[in-house]
C-alpha cells in the first residue's frame, strides 16, 4: 500500500520476469502494489479496494471520523474499524508494533531529522554530566549514526567509526 505515490493504474502486480524473452520465471514472487490516491480518485466508490485504500489514507481524527461516517457500514469498514481498535486497544501491542523496522522506514524525512535532532540533543546533555566517551557509548548502543556519535563524542568520524567497531576497551 503506497499512500503517497499518484499512478495511471491503483493496482500493479509485478513478478519474476525474463529481461528477454519477456516470460514469468516463476510465480512464487508476486508483489500486488496498490496506489491508494489513484484508487481513491478512480475506484468504484462501493469497492473494497476503495474502502481499503480510504482507510489507509487516514492521517487525522478528523479523516477516522468521516471514514467512520461514510464507510463504517459496510462490511469491510466494520472489521477495518474493529482490527483497528483492538490493536490501539493495548498500549504494548503498540509499542511493539514501531519498533517493527517497517514502521521505522515510514518516517518522513521531516520526522527523522526531527528525531536524529532530539536523540542529539539528549545525548549532548548526558554527554556533559557523563563524558564525552560515555555520552559517545550511549549513542552507539543506542544506534545513531557516526556522524552523531563523532559531534556527541567530540571526536572525527574515522574515530567514532573506530569506537562503534570496538565500543568496549581492551583490557
Amino acid at each position: 500500500m503506497l499512500t503517497k505515490h499518484d499512478m495511471p493504474r491503483a493496482i500493479q502486480h509485478i513478478m519474476l520476469m525474463d529481461t528477454q524473452t519477456h516470460e514469468v520465471y516463476d510465480d512464487l514472487i508476486k508483489i500486488t502494489v496498490v496506489y491508494v490516491k489513484t484508487a481513491i480518485r478512480d475506484a468504484d466508490k462501493t469497492s473494497d479496494l476503495y474502502v481499503f485504500s480510504r482507510f489507509f489514507a487516514v492521517s487525522s481524527q478528523y479523516e477516522a471520523d468521516q471514514f467512520t461516517r461514510e464507510l463504517g457500514l459496510t462490511d469491510l469498514g466494520k472489521e477495518l474499524i474493529r482490527v483497528y481498535n483492538n490493536t490501539v486497544a493495548n498500549a504494548n501491542r503498540l509499542y511493539e508494533l514501531e519498533r517493527r523496522p517497517y514502521f521505522q522506514a515510514r518516517l518522513n524525512e521531516a520526522q527523522v531529522e526531527e528525531v536524529r535532532l532530539e536523540a542529539e540533543k539528549e545525548f549532548m546533555e548526558k554527554g556533559m554530566e557523563k563524558g564525552m566517551e560515555k555520552a559517545a557509548l550511549a549513542a552507539i548502543s543506542e544506534g545513531l549514526s557516526a556522524e552523531i556519535v563523532a559531534k556527541i563524542g567530540n571526536m572525527t568520524i574515522d574515530q567514532a567509526r573506530e569506537l562503534m567497531r570496538h565500543p568496549f576497551p581492551k583490557k
